[in-house]
């Protein structure tokens, strides 16, 4: 499919098909995602896959109970990861200044362009799509799942 074909042709999908998408897809998708710009190649997000049906009910309730969290096949949830950040600057000597609005927002900006590459590539790929997002204050309840 053309880039632009793929682009004007997006439409949030909500039902969903009852069938397995393949590791060898799943891969492809996460690699466009990773393969997404960032901020000093830092790469300061974090994709969780989610596949397993117990855990998608867990996360319905933390979703706003959306039927497409248990309908899908696949859950990627996109994040920033401070975590991730410390423990590369660790490694490198660096001092640790990563914990301030402006790193909050080169994190959350890096997983909105990893997002938006895997999108591209789902759809590419005859895959719907439906982006949810969290308030901040549901954010707790999907790390305790």
């Amino acid at each position: 499919m053309e880039l632009n074909d793929v682009i004007h042709g997006h439409r949030s999908i909500r039902e969903y098909e009852d069938r397995e998408v393949s590791q060898d897809l799943l891969n492809k998708i996460l690699e466009a995602g990773i393969r997404a710009s960032s901020s000093g190649n830092m790469q300061t997000y974090s994709i969780i896959v989610t596949k397993d049906k117990e855990l998608k009910k867990k996360l319905y309730n933390a979703h706003m109970e959306q039927s497409m969290v248990v309908d899908a096949p696949i859950l990627l949830t996109f994040c920033a990861d401070f975590n991730r950040m410390r423990k590369w600057l660790a490694l490198n000597d660096a001092p640790v200044h990563f914990d301030n609005y402006m790193s909050f927002m080169i994190g959350a900006i890096d997983a909105a362009l990893a997002s938006q590459n895997c999108a591209l590539a789902a759809e590419n790929e005859g895959l719907g799509i439906c982006y949810m997002a969290l308030p901040l204050q549901i954010v707790t309840k999907l790390v305790n799942c």
